[in-house]
């Protein structure tokens, strides 16, 4: 089976995707997108690349049922010097390599712009808060349930003078919401709609 990250053209990656993931036929991914908007026809459209003009709407909901990252159908992640090669692209942004689309896309250093001033670093430095306050919190809610299986299960006098001798799990929750607080504070200070509150309730007016 050919490796969809190699192969040039949207429409024939979406294509190996789909038989990658067991779907032999336009229509089992037509029918994986809930809604049906987007038809059989309209995906053999798309393979074949007659239909050039993707939305928003549609690409993303192809990715999704294929359960893949976006940037795998955008360009031939395989082979990251090439050029890229979606249709209709400004001069500009046709002439930019795979790897340097992709930090464009993520928001990091070596993409299509140079992120120089201090509005650019700060935006920067918000992306990256925001990608790891998700990361401290599924660490929080991981550390929660081995807290609550650890205070629930009988340890040994060795037991606890063994845990004892590193950090305990008590002691790196204490750690990851100290984390979550910083990283949701400077999220909040600079506008964004944090889903919890970042700063504790005792300290509120």
């Amino acid at each position: 089976m050919t490796d969809f990250r190699t192969i040039s053209g949207i429409g024939a990656r979406i294509q190996a995707v789909r038989k990658q993931r067991g779907m032999r036929h336009a229509h089992d991914l037509a029918d994986a997108i809930p809604g049906g908007s987007l038809s059989e026809a309209t995906i053999q459209n798309i393979e074949a690349g007659r239909k050039e003009n993707l939305t928003v709407s549609q690409f993303l909901n192809i990715a999704y049922a294929l359960k893949i990252a976006p940037g795998f159908l955008l360009a031939p992640m395989g082979n990251p010097t090439e050029v890229l090669d979606l249709p209709g692209l400004s001069d500009d942004l046709s002439k930019l390599s795979v790897v340097e689309f992709d930090a464009w896309l993520a928001g990091l250093h070596g993409g299509a712009h140079s992120w120089t001033s201090s509005e650019d670093q700060s935006e920067r430095a918000q992306l990256a808060a925001m990608r790891e306050l998700e990361v401290q919190r599924l660490e929080r809610d991981r550390l929660r349930a081995a807290l609550k299986v650890e205070r629930s299960s009988e340890l040994s006098a060795e037991d606890v003078e063994e845990l004892q001798r590193w950090d305990t799990t008590e002691e790196r929750l204490v750690q990851v919401e100290r984390t979550i607080q910083r990283l949701s504070k400077f999220l909040f200070s600079a506008g964004w709609n944090i889903a919890e509150t970042p700063f504790p309730l005792t300290n509120r007016a």
